[in-house]
């Protein structure tokens, strides 16, 4: 490994274990877990400039999801954007605006009902509203991708409206920088 990445992954880890007042999320809480409004980040993230691996990238995303939530659900057959959707995503506005450097994809998700070709593309409408949602409060369109799995990739397993209402989301996940 190079100093400088040695450096940068001691530092990362460094900010991330030293400032946080939430323990980190799981694995398993990861993607599935969105920030209460309101929430506040006990401390600054790692630098955009660290990024020069998955583990940091993956600290970054740890800390993205402490602090502004990385899931917006969605009701039964819609991709609208709902108040508390809304609420979700300015915090995830804020934390982006606030890591001009860091892009993302949004995935779009579904319930396992209708059929798969239906599911495709109602994910992808979710994923480009909250794209359009992030572009109209100025984030810049270079720095976000879509992606729509459909019912492909559920939170949940069960078939219940719980279940159910869990998988229609749209999460952001981090990818790196968008400069470089």
């Amino acid at each position: 490994m190079k100093p400088s990445t040695t450096s940068a992954l001691s530092l990362v880890a460094l900010l991330l274990t030293g400032c946080a007042t939430k323990p980190a999320p799981t694995s398993a809480d990861i993607g599935n877990s969105h920030a209460s409004p309101g929430a506040e980040y006990a401390g600054p993230a790692p630098s955009p400039e660290t990024i020069d691996d998955a583990d940091a990238l993956s600290s970054l995303q740890r800390a993205f999801t402490q602090t502004a939530g990385d899931t917006v659900f969605f009701d039964f057959d819609s991709y609208a954007l709902n108040q508390d959707s809304r609420r979700q995503l300015d915090h995830q506005v804020a934390w982006l605006s606030a890591h001009p450097d860091v892009k993302i994809t949004i995935a779009g998700n579904c319930d396992e009902r209708g059929t798969r070709t239906y599911n495709m593309a109602l994910g992808a409408r979710r994923s480009n509203a909250v794209r359009d949602y992030f572009v109209a409060r100025g984030l810049h369109p270079a720095r976000l991708k879509t992606v729509s799995y459909g019912k492909e990739r559920p939170l949940e397993t069960a078939a219940n409206e719980a279940a159910w209402a869990r998988n229609r989301n749209a999460r952001s996940v981090l990818i790196g920088l968008a400069w470089r």
